[in-house]
């Protein structure tokens, strides 16, 4: 078979059926005979990734894809494919720095376009340190304001609140639905929803909700399709809602449903300065993890410096409507907070146990797919 008729939805295959995909990818790229082309490149990520994806690869052994990637150097040369795993095996064994120079060098190789969706997080990884997000003053805003705008102020506190954020038309399709998803278990706590490009039909969106302990903020932002930073932005903003409910927030995904009380995990969470969604494959792949979703902050002041963290980290290296480039970027920024507030020997929590996941993906949420394959 020609290589050019190789799927990128092999990537998805390779979920259900990892070793049939993997031996497939590998007899054509066998067979292959032509120069290193952007399309062997991607196949060659492909075949990698199929590997991985095996209900038999354990993170602690990485010698079936060592494996394959000395026969691929070997065959085609060491191509951005052998580049980025090399990146992944470096990171497992503790060395950042030269994960991250590989990750970068697998990204520039590669090129503009040239990475499958779940690997574009490379695009994102900087050599550098942490220098320039790591200071005491936020960066720059990225939408058109400083600072968002109060459309709902909560008239009653509470223990802890709920916390999301999307852009006008994924509130309009979600918000109702995960408030009410929220209301039928949960009475006692607050929930805030801040919306990217708000409008009338916002607020028509709740009528009839008489809630003192719900809230809405806003900001505008010129790009109405850069899906990156209406996934981000609940993280850049956060600061700013700590700052004026002054409530610990549990932040999660607009397009997810509840399914059990904050209440009942508002007491163990609230030893900690943060919690994060971690997985065991973020030590592969940054990008990875931790999940964006069933974040915990603290409303105290290193949980407010974690939130500045996020900020900063934000505005100082998110590029404005590049999707093909900034997908996974949430994931990325929680993954070098997470880091850095380690260093600085901040309490963190894992909310990565099942009875910390409240929330949990609907069937009809546009990003439900992707969550899987994390």
């Amino acid at each position: 078979m020609q290589i050019e008729r190789i799927s990128h939805n092999l990537l998805a295959e390779a979920l259900k059926d990892s070793g049939r995909v993997a031996a497939y990818i590998r007899s054509v790229l066998e067979d292959y005979d032509g120069p290193v082309t952007p399309i062997v490149n991607r196949v060659a990520i492909q075949l990698l990734d199929s590997i991985f994806r095996s209900p038999d690869f354990k993170v602690a052994d990485f010698t079936p894809i060592g494996d394959c990637m000395a026969w691929m150097e070997q065959r085609f040369g060491k191509i951005p494919a052998v580049i980025l795993f090399s990146g992944a095996q470096v990171m497992l064994r503790g060395d950042r720095k030269a994960a991250f120079e590989a990750y970068h060098e697998a990204a520039e190789a590669i090129g503009e376009t040239g990475l499958p969706r779940i690997y574009v997080g490379a695009y994102s990884i900087r050599r550098d340190g942490n220098s320039d997000w790591v200071g005491d003053e936020p960066k720059r805003p990225i939408s058109s304001a400083a600072s968002v705008t109060w459309r709902k102020d909560p008239q009653r506190k509470s223990t802890i609140c709920a916390y999301m954020a999307g852009d006008q038309k994924y509130f309009l399709k979600f918000a109702r639905l995960i408030y009410e998803s929220f209301r039928a278990v949960d009475s006692t706590s607050q929930i805030h929803f801040h919306v990217v490009n708000w409008s009338v039909a916002c607020v028509d969106a709740f009528a009839g909700v008489n809630d003192d302990m719900l809230s809405f903020s806003s900001e505008e932002y010129r790009y109405e399709r850069d899906y990156s930073y209406f996934a981000v932005v609940r993280f850049f903003r956060a600061l700013e809602i700590l700052e004026k409910l002054q409530v610990p927030l549990y932040v999660t995904d607009l397009d997810n449903k509840f399914i059990s009380s904050m209440e009942n995990i508002v007491a163990e969470l609230s030893e900690f300065d943060a919690a994060f969604n971690s997985r065991a494959i973020q030590k592969m792949f940054p990008w990875w993890g931790p999940t964006a979703w069933n974040t915990y902050l603290n409303c105290n002041e290193n949980g407010k410096r974690i939130a500045h963290l996020m900020r900063n980290y934000t505005g100082a290296r998110f590029t404005i409507y590049n999707v093909a480039k900034t997908w996974w970027f949430d994931q990325l920024m929680l993954n070098e907070v997470e880091t850095q507030a380690k260093a600085e020997g901040l309490k963190l929590g894992s909310t990565t146990s099942r009875r910390f996941t409240i929330t949990d993906p609907r069937r009809d949420a546009e990003t439900a797919e992707m969550k899987k394959k994390g």
